[in-house]
């Protein structure tokens, strides 16, 4: 198998290729177009879905790409060898897989980990009719994250104060900060909105119809930017009484999201809680897929230079090019060796899941 075939080198590329190993496996995909968000070239926006197993399925297991836009290219790219590979055939009894491509079609077009609104969708999903979390540490720093300008003496005086609440607390407090996520500052990292977004409801949507009647519902998640460069680290994100469950599926390398060893923090949010916000009688067992790319320090310099761009339009081309191209560069590593671990580790943790969702539906 050309691992590199199945990636994509954009939104629309990849896009087309997921489409095409839908029509090769003969799935039909349902397409959902975005009503307000086009992409670079006006284009319009789609989060396309496709299933493969029985129509009433006793356990789901979803796959699920582009949660942050940009991280698409590798979730994309694992999404389409699936499709193209004799695992998606060879379901288990009773089981339903089920594809969920651009779930950030706006960010994957438009090389944004953020959505049409500066969204974090891994922020989005809490009860906007509840009073929102809180994140006085963010508030903080904030001005030192995205400085008005980002060349200059402000540029400076914000590093340097990052440098000081480093050398203060430590880099990880630094990123529980950031990665808790904050829901004050629409201009800011990990913003989660204020009600849920377009993707949030129709993801959710799609989990009510595609999970309907389910006794189980499993996803992973594929994200990239955390962790050591090509190692995919297994998150269990869910109550604490299936992180047991989702070691004996999928390895006792499964960490827990913010404690032990886990490369994650803990935050508010998540998209997979969908799964239980939509079907509270069912089991969940959801996994963050997370690939390591860069040192995160650097992936959070790109993240910060793209959401400055992101609210200065009259940045200068070249400028708006080189962010651009290391934020692509810092969530996706363009090289065939770092594609063939995304696939290897992918079919593994895919084969483990499926085998441990047949189990718990018997």
């Amino acid at each position: 198998m050309n691992i590199s075939s199945h990636f994509g080198t954009d939104y629309s590329s990849a896009r087309a290729l997921f489409l095409e190993a839908c029509q090769q496996r003969g799935v039909s995909a349902q397409s959902r177009r975005h009503p307000d968000a086009k992409g670079p070239a006006g284009e319009d926006l789609f989060m396309d879905v496709a299933r493969i197993g029985p129509e009433n399925p006793d356990g789901v297991f979803f796959i699920t790409s582009a949660t942050h836009g940009t991280e698409g290219l590798t979730g994309s790219g694992m999404q389409v060898a699936t499709l193209n590979n004799s695992l998606a055939g060879e379901l288990p009894d009773g089981i339903a897989l089920v594809f969920v491509h651009a779930l950030n079609p706006y960010g994957f077009a438009h090389l944004s980990r953020t959505n049409e609104d500066n969204i974090d969708l891994n922020r989005n999903f809490i009860d906007f009719t509840d009073v929102q979390p809180t994140n006085q540490d963010y508030d903080t720093i904030h001005p030192w994250i995205v400085p008005t300008a980002w060349h200059g003496p402000e540029r400076d005086d914000a590093e340097q104060a990052l440098t000081s609440f480093v050398d203060t607390y430590g880099e990880k407090k630094l990123q529980a900060v950031l990665l808790k996520g904050q829901y004050t500052q629409p201009n800011g990292l990990f913003y989660g909105g204020t009600s849920p977004s377009w993707s949030n409801r129709q993801w959710s949507d799609i989990v009510a119809t595609e999970g309907k009647g389910a006794k189980h519902l499993s996803i992973l998640d594929v994200h990239t930017g955390i962790g050591p460069k090509g190692y995919g680290e297994p998150i269990y994100v869910g109550i604490d009484a299936g992180f047991q469950r989702a070691r004996s599926w999928f390895g006792e390398d499964v960490t827990n999201a913010g404690k032990g060893k886990s490369h994650a923090s803990e935050f508010k949010g998540p998209m997979v809680s969908a799964l239980w916000d939509e079907h509270p009688n069912a089991e969940h067992t959801a996994i963050v897929l997370e690939f390591g790319t860069r040192p995160l320090t650097q992936v959070l310099s790109a993240l910060r230079a793209d959401n400055w761009l992101r609210f200065h339009p009259e940045a200068d081309k070249t400028q708006h090019q080189l962010i651009k191209q290391d934020l692509r560069d810092a969530l996706y590593v363009d090289e065939e060796e770092w594609r063939s671990q995304i696939w290897q580790r992918s079919q593994q943790l895919i084969e483990r899941g499926l085998a441990g969702l047949a189990d718990a539906i018997k």
